[in-house]
């Protein structure tokens, strides 16, 4: 079986200020999930 490639990128992270200015442009039902989502972690 062969083996799983090596993936070629680095993936990007986001800062807590990057996730805040996103969710706080969302609409209201999905800035709320959003918000669970990112809080909960």
């Amino acid at each position: 079986m062969p083996r799983a490639r090596k993936s070629l990128y680095i993936p990007a992270v986001l800062s807590r200020e990057e996730i805040d200015a996103i969710v706080d442009k969302l609409p209201y039902p999905y800035n709320m999930v959003a918000n669970l989502l990112f809080d909960c972690s």
